[in-house]
C-alpha cells in the first residue's frame, strides 16, 4: 500500500487501515485453529478499518467463487458440543426443553469463568467484553428512543430475562466441576445476556441436516452454530455469499460470489435487515462509507447515556475534504444512516474522540432524540 493508496486516500479521504496481524487475542485463535487441522483458504489479514472498525482484508486479488474461510467441524460450538461437555448435566437431567441459543449461550458463560482453563479460551479472548445495543440499556436511556423502538427494546429484553429464568429453574444445586461454585452463582443475569447477544450477533447458520443430533431437549431447529474465525469477517449489504459444509471433509466453508481486489475489505451478508434490526441485534448500523463500492457497512453503535441537541436541520454542515465542521474543531464528518424505506434513524458526528448519535423519527413532524456515544475500541 504505497504510493497508489496514498493517491487514493488524496481523492476519497480514506485513512489506511491498522494491522492487527501481531495482536496476541488474533494470534492466539491462529495457533488453537491450526491445532485443529486448520488452514486459511486464501490470504485474509485483520485489520482496523475507519469506517468498519475491525475486519478482514485480501492480501491478493480474490476472484468470486473463491472460499474465504473454512473451519473443520471440531472448531464449531454447536449443541452438540454442549452435549458432549460438562455442561450437559443441566439439560438432559430435566424434561424442559431450551432454545439452541439458550444452551449455546450457557456454555459461553461457563467457557467465560474457566478462563485459560478452557479449551475454548483462545476464541473467548477475542470475543467483545461489552455491546453497545440498546438491549442493554438502562431505563432512562430506552426513554429517549422513539416508541415504535422502545416496544422493541423491551420485547427483546423481556424474551432474554425469560431465557435467563427458564436455565436458573434447571440449574438447581448443581456446580461447576472446576470450581465447585454453584451454576447460579455463575450464570448472572448480566453474563447470560452478554453470552446470549454474543450467539445472537455472531452465530452462522448450519442445516440441521449437517448439524449432529444431540440428546438435549430443543424448542427449535438445532440450525446455528458458533464459527471462531469466520466471525471477524464483517457485513455488506453488497456481499454475496453460499454457505458449505462438506461431510466427507466435516468443514464449514464461506465462498465469495463477487470478487476483491487486493487490500480490500472483505465481507459477508448477515441478510436484509433494516437499520433498526441491525442495531437492535447486532450491535452496528448501515452508512453510506467514503468506499462507493462496498455501499452501506457495518458501524458500531456505542450508547452511554441521553444528551441535549438541536433538531437536524441546525446541525452545522461539513466540508468533507477537510473533514472539519465549519467553525469547529471536530475530527471525521456526519453520516446519515437510513433503513430500507429512507427512514433516518440515525445521524452520526465524530467530535474530537467522542461520538454522538442522533435518533430520528421522520414523518409529518421530526422527532429527534439524541445518545452520547463513547469511543471505547476499534
Amino acid at each position: 500500500m504505497g504510493r497508489t493508496y496514498r493517491h487514493r486516500k488524496k481523492k476519497t479521504g480514506e485513512q489506511r487501515p491498522v494491522p492487527l496481524g501481531n495482536d496476541v487475542g488474533y494470534l492466539g485463535l491462529v495457533n488453537w485453529l491450526a491445532d485443529r487441522k486448520w488452514s486459511p483458504s486464501c490470504k485474509l489479514v485483520p485489520v482496523t478499518f475507519s469506517d468498519t472498525g475491525r475486519g478482514m482484508m485480501a492480501k491478493e486479488n480474490i476472484p468470486a467463487g473463491t472460499i474465504l474461510a473454512s473451519l473443520p467441524a471440531s472448531a464449531l460450538i454447536t449443541a452438540r458440543t454442549v452435549a458432549d461437555s460438562p455442561l450437559a448435566e443441566l439439560f438432559l437431567n430435566t424434561s424442559a426443553c431450551f432454545s439452541t441459543q439458550q444452551v449455546l449461550s450457557s456454555f459461553l458463560v461457563l467457557q467465560k469463568h474457566l478462563g485459560e482453563d478452557s479449551d475454548w479460551f483462545a476464541y473467548i479472548n477475542i470475543l467483545p467484553l461489552q455491546y453497545f445495543s440498546p438491549v442493554f440499556a438502562t431505563s432512562d436511556l430506552i426513554d429517549a428512543f422513539p416508541p415504535t423502538i422502545v416496544h422493541k427494546i423491551l420485547r427483546m429484553q423481556t424474551k432474554i430475562d425469560h431465557l435467563h429464568s427458564s436455565l436458573m429453574g434447571a440449574v438447581g444445586q448443581s456446580r461447576c466441576p472446576h470450581c465447585s461454585k454453584l451454576y447460579s452463582e455463575l450464570f448472572t443475569f448480566d453474563e447470560f445476556r452478554w453470552a446470549w447477544f454474543t450467539v445472537n450477533s455472531r452465530s452462522v447458520y448450519l442445516s440441521p441436516s449437517v448439524n449432529k443430533p444431540c440428546d438435549i431437549q430443543l424448542s427449535d431447529p438445532n440450525n446455528i452454530a458458533l464459527a471462531p474465525y469466520l466471525d471477524m469477517i464483517n457485513h455488506s449489504d453488497l456481499a454475496k455469499v453460499n454457505v458449505l459444509f462438506d461431510e466427507a471433509n466435516s468443514t464449514y466453508s464461506i465462498v465469495t460470489l463477487v470478487p476483491y481486489k487486493k487490500h480490500q475489505e472483505v465481507f459477508i451478508n448477515y441478510g436484509s435487515h433494516s437499520n433498526e434490526k441491525l442495531y437492535l441485534e447486532y450491535d452496528f448500523a448501515r452508512w453510506r462509507s467514503s468506499r462507493p463500492h462496498l455501499g452501506q457497512l457495518r458501524r458500531p453503535v456505542r450508547s452511554v447515556h441521553p444528551v441535549d441537541h438541536p433538531v437536524a436541520d441546525e446541525i452545522p454542515s461539513t466540508d468533507e475534504r477537510s473533514g472539519k465542521r465549519r467553525g469547529q474543531q471536530s475530527v471525521g464528518f456526519p453520516h446519515q444512516l437510513r433503513d430500507r424505506e429512507g427512514e433516518i434513524i440515525c445521524f452520526f458526528q465524530h467530535n474530537a474522540g467522542k461520538h454522538s448519535c442522533y435518533i430520528i423519527r421522520c414523518g409529518s413532524r421530526l422527532q429527534q432524540n439524541a445518545v452520547t456515544l463513547r469511543k471505547t475500541g476499534p
